[in-house]
């Protein structure tokens, strides 16, 4: 059988906490990955404000290419338990709250650079930046969309196993 061999090209990447003045960057690209209803000119600068909460709370870490001077190649951010006890409005006791984990999420990669490594090097690296914090728990826990099946193979080597019953239409995984 003839097949056509693939073209893998890494890039180096530079996989670094994200810094206020890439912020806006780090929004724009999220608007390119995460479409929404909203014309753009409403989103961004609710999304602008919402990051900078973040920043203080989260860990929120940005791919840079080492060849294009701070070109944002791609993003990942870790809720940590705290940030999630105020996305559910102080709703967990102080047991449930100490039994969160760190979430996933919102792993965005510039569409010219997937496939070439940047997503793996984003997710290693948040997996690390939990296991050196104050917040890490015994597991990490991340949802994907079933039909994102280039997210599912990415995370499966990254070491996340799927939780969730087959035919969801949300696939939790962890690791």
């Amino acid at each position: 059988a003839n097949r056509k061999a693939s073209i893998f090209t890494a890039v180096m990447v530079l996989v670094q906490p994200c810094t206020r003045s890439q912020a806006f960057g780090l929004c724009l690209l999220n608007l390119a990955t995460f479409p929404s209803e909203l014309p753009r000119w409403r989103q961004l600068p609710g999304d602008w404000l919402s990051l900078q909460r973040r920043l203080r709370i989260n860990h929120v870490l940005v791919a840079t290419s080492k060849e294009e001077s701070g070109h944002i190649l791609g993003s990942v951010e870790v809720h940590s338990p705290q940030y999630q006890q105020r996305l559910a409005g102080g709703a967990y006791s102080p047991e449930q709250l100490a039994r969160l984990q760190p979430y996933l999420a919102s792993l965005a990669v510039r569409e010219g650079a997937r496939g070439r490594g940047v997503g793996q090097s984003l997710v290693e690296a948040a997996v690390e930046a939990v296991r050196s914090s104050d917040y890490a728990g015994e597991h990490m826990l991340l949802g994907v969309t079933e039909t994102n099946s280039a997210a599912v193979r990415l995370y499966e080597r990254c070491g996340f196993e799927t939780l969730s019953a087959a035919g969801c239409e949300v696939r939790l995984m962890r690791r």
